[in-house]
């Protein structure tokens, strides 16, 4: 088992973390990118509201490229200049997802193209 499986899943048992995730592939149209600006939009709203909680939400997208792709890396860019890469994860493809679909409270599926 991977660290940050081992890290989701002691997380959601001890705490109030909150994960949001998606396990398709990554590439243009699946919506990893409106997934991440709304994720990044949750955690500025509840920061006006003076929560606690965008410090216990993350967000995983399984299905990356061990070898980034330009889509990814622009993912990846946006998710580091917006300051937020703590808590985003980004897990390379894998057979078995269900693991990760376990330790996931709300998964997102946002495809903007029909396959």
């Amino acid at each position: 088992m991977d660290s940050l499986l081992l890290f989701l899943m002691s997380t959601i048992r001890l705490s109030e973390t909150i994960v949001d995730g998606t396990s398709t592939g990554v590439s243009r149209g699946k919506g990893q990118d409106l997934f991440l600006k709304s994720f990044y939009e949750a955690i500025q709203l509840m920061k006006s509201e003076s929560t606690h909680i965008q410090q216990n939400m993350h967000a995983v997208i399984v299905g990356c490229d061990s070898n980034p792709g330009k889509y990814e890396l622009e993912l990846r860019d946006y998710v580091k200049e917006k300051r937020f890469e703590h808590l985003v994860h980004f897990v390379n493809k894998t057979m078995n997802v269900v693991p990760y679909l376990a330790a996931i409270d709300v998964l997102v599926q946002n495809s903007q193209v029909s396959t």
